[in-house]
This record gives C-alpha cells, sequence and structure tokens, in this order.
C-alpha cells in the first residue's frame, strides 16, 4: 500500500480540499506507525481491475481506437455492445418497438458528468426554480447539482425501518410543490451507503408518483451489479419502463461499470434514457464540453463485456463482498461489543454501514473525530456515513448522520487487518471520547 498510496494521493504542493486524502498523507509522512494504511472510506481498490479486462488494453488495440470517434453516442462497437447488455441485465421489455421507448449511449467521463449534463438540460427546460427530492444518507448528488442552482429535499431513511424509502413521503413532497414538474426524484436503488437493496414494492411506488406527478427522474444504478449473493437487485430501471413505456417528464438511468469491475478511474459506463433525452444529452450537453473520449478504455470494455470471464468476475466480486459483509457484522458484536440489532447489515453494494458508539453520538463532530481517531490509532480509515450535507450547507439538509462507512471490496485478509487494528486500540461499543 505505502508504494500506491503516494502515487495517487496529491502531496502538499497543491491546494488539498479532499480531507481523507490530506489525512492520509500526514499519516503516512508521520511514519506509518500503527503499519500500512488501509483506504476503507472512499470505495477504492486501486489494484482488483481484473486482469482480463486490464490484459485488453495491452494487446489487438486496433489504431482507430487512439483517434477521434465521430459519435458522440461512443465508440460503435462499445455502444451496440451496451445496446444488448443493458437490456438484457436489467430485463428491460422486448418489444418490437422498445427502441422508441429508450435508447443507451456510452458515458466515456464518468456517470457523475452524466448526471451533471442531465441537470443542465433539465435547467434549461424547467419554468421555475428545480429542486432535486432525494434521500438522506445518501450519495453526493448536492454535489451534482447545487452548482446548477437546484434546490433539495432531504426525505429520511431511517434504520429503524432499515433505510428503506417511504414512498408515501416522495408523494407527499411533490404534491407539496407549486411546480412538480420542476423537480426532479432520485432513485438509489442499491443504495450508497447504506448498502440496502430497496423493496421493489416501494421503488414502483416511488417511480409511479413521479410519473403522475410529471416530475423527471434520475435513476442511479451504480451498484445495480454488485448485490449480495442469493439477492437479485430491485430493477429500477425495468420497473419504470414496465408501468410507463414512455414518461411525460424527463427520465435518466446512468450505469457505472467502474464500480462492478473495479475500474472506477476509467469513467466508462452507460445512461440508458428517452431517445431525445440520449440524443440532447449527447449531441448538446456533453458537446459543450467533450467529444468522445477515452476510447481504447471503451474498446477493452466492449471485449470483456463480450466474454463470459466478465460474468464470472461479477459472481466473484459479489461473492468477496457478501463474505466480507458477513465478517464485520460478526466482528462487530463478537469482538467490539456492538449490541446484536443496533446495525442494518445490508445486502447489496461494496458497503456497510454502523453507527458510532454512543459516547461519540453525544458530540457534534462525533463522525469526524471517530474517523480521524481511527486512523490515527491505527491506520484504518473509515468513511463517513453519508455524503448528503451537514445542515448550514443547504436549507434542506438533515441532521448529521451518525454513522461511519466502511468499503467491503477489499480481500478478506485486508478487512480481517483492519478489524483486528480497530480492537486492538480499543474502538468498541463502550469506547468513550
Amino acid at each position: 500500500m505505502p508504494s500506491i498510496l503516494p502515487e495517487v494521493i496529491e502531496d502538499a504542493s497543491v491546494r488539498r480540499r479532499f480531507v481523507d486524502a490530506v489525512w492520509v498523507d500526514d499519516y503516512l509522512k508521520a511514519g506509518s506507525q500503527h503499519g500500512e494504511p488501509i483506504f476503507l472510506s472512499i470505495g477504492e481498490t486501486w489494484c482488483q481491475a481484473p486482469d482480463g479486462l486490464t490484459r485488453l488494453l495491452s494487446v489487438d488495440l486496433p489504431q482507430h481506437v487512439h483517434g477521434y470517434v465521430i459519435s458522440q453516442y461512443g465508440l460503435p462497437l462499445l455502444q451496440h455492445t451496451l445496446r444488448t447488455y443493458i437490456p438484457e441485465t436489467a430485463g428491460l421489455p422486448t418489444a418490437p418497438d422498445a427502441s422508441a421507448d429508450f435508447d443507451v449511449a456510452v458515458a466515456c467521463s464518468g456517470t457523475r458528468n452524466s448526471m451533471y449534463d442531465f441537470g443542465r438540460l433539465f435547467r434549461k427546460e424547467a419554468r421555475h426554480h428545480p429542486m432535486v427530492i432525494t434521500h438522506s444518507p445518501g450519495w453526493d448528488y448536492h454535489g451534482v447539482f447545487s452548482g446548477l442552482g437546484f434546490r433539495f429535499n432531504f426525505l429520511p431513511l431511517r434504520a429503524e425501518e432499515s433505510f428503506q424509502p417511504d414512498s408515501a413521503e416522495v408523494a407527499e413532497a411533490l404534491r407539496n410543490l407549486d411546480h412538480p414538474g420542476d423537480a426532479i426524484v432520485v432513485v438509489n436503488a442499491q443504495h450508497n451507503p447504506t448498502g440496502i437493496n430497496w423493496h421493489a414494492d416501494n421503488v414502483r411506488q416511488i417511480l409511479g408518483a413521479a410519473v403522475d406527478a410529471g416530475a423527471g427522474i434520475l435513476i442511479d444504478d451504480a451498484y445495480f451489479g454488485v448485490a449480495d449473493v442469493g439477492i437479485t437487485a430491485t430493477p429500477a430501471l425495468r420497473l419504470l419502463l414496465e408501468d410507463h413505456p414512455r414518461p411525460a417528464g424527463r427520465w435518466l438511468a446512468v450505469r457505472s461499470l467502474g464500480k462492478q469491475f473495479n475500474c472506477n478511474g476509467w469513467g466508462i459506463g452507460a445512461v440508458t434514457g428517452s431517445p431525445d433525452t440520449i440524443d440532447r444529452l449527447v449531441n448538446e450537453n456533453m458537446l459543450n464540453r467533450s467529444f468522445t473520449c477515452a476510447v481504447p478504455l471503451q474498446y477493452a470494455m466492449a471485449r470483456w463485456l463480450q466474454s463470459p470471464e466478465s460474468q464470472d468476475y461479477l459472481e466473484w466480486f459479489r461473492r468477496i463482498c457478501t463474505e466480507n459483509r458477513a465478517l464485520v457484522a460478526d466482528f462487530l458484536v463478537r469482538e467490539l461489543d456492538y449490541p446484536v440489532g443496533s446495525f442494518n447489515l445490508g445486502n447489496c453494494t461494496s458497503y456497510l454501514v454502523f453507527p458510532l458508539p454512543p459516547a461519540y453520538r453525544r458530540i457534534q463532530d462525533g463522525v469526524t473525530r471517530f474517523r480521524r481517531e481511527c486512523l490515527a490509532e491505527t491506520g484504518v480509515l473509515l468513511g463517513a456515513g453519508t455524503m448528503t450535507p451537514e445542515p448550514s450547507a443547504d436549507r434542506g439538509a438533515p441532521n448529521p448522520f451518525p454513522f461511519v462507512r466502511m468499503f467491503l471490496a477489499p480481500s478478506r485478509d485486508t478487512v480481517e487487518t483492519a478489524l483486528r487494528r480497530l480492537s486492538a486500540a480499543g474502538f468498541s461499543w463502550g469506547r468513550t471520547c
């Protein structure tokens, strides 16, 4: 790890704003006295991209992939591959006119940028001040849409309700708007950060409420391919198109391939939406900032998806996350004295969230303090339990979420080492601060 982290973390010669990177850099410079740092905060392995995928970058790359590709929809080989892969894996309708209901294009500079482009498109068409309706805890939709002038309504996900969304709250939020057509409802059915697979009935009702109100819809399927063994990921995209083949409001679904194949730095994924939305997204908004890029990576990803090895790898990765989830849950109770039932195990994504010890829950900066002390005293960096903003950052923001998040995708040895360090340093349920 010391040979890797200095290569990926910015140094003190630049203006650093990502606090996790600053903390780890400081820990390295102090001599890593508690062992090599174990980075479990943002969900990055750096060194677990499948060999079969990375080999495709070093052999038989055709010369044409090093030049401009005259298609904003992506490299045709990957574009056509995704037009099969996305419907097959999501179980989309296969009626002869399905292509009139949706289209698929390549996201070649990250799905976050695709969300931003969707927000730009939506903002242009909004008649009034647009809003994002999403849930907290949650991913950083605020960071994507706040720069576009969107307002936010953060609806709560409650631990006592297993972090399942309440569709009635979404419907009420839409009814309370004077112009619900100017709102985007976010659906993240394989929920980051809680690791909870939302029930299909809840998702179906949320989508129905959004469609009935004429609202926009953003389906964030970043972890659709990363559900625990034995769990069927709730297919939000399929549920939308089964019930509403041609929704009146604008909608977009994004699918990250970096998340399921441990190659986040590639920025390769898929966007699915109505043909008009995809056309406007790639030929107008994306074109404002970029031509089709990362073409060698697109070529490798297309060949990888066409290979049975990609499915074998995904099954292996799902098994790793499932086994590590059980390992962490058992350790929290058996070695760190967490009460049974004090946390939700989760069943999808490569994350598990667990609550701060009671002493840290009673102080305002408990999450930050707990994370910093973990790193300083063990070399283990956990993540904040949510990426939604603090109350002061946005009028609709929730109270601080007193949980931390652990990344489950590293090797079992790495996860076990992290847990043993936490135990040896006394990071148990009864820890004082």
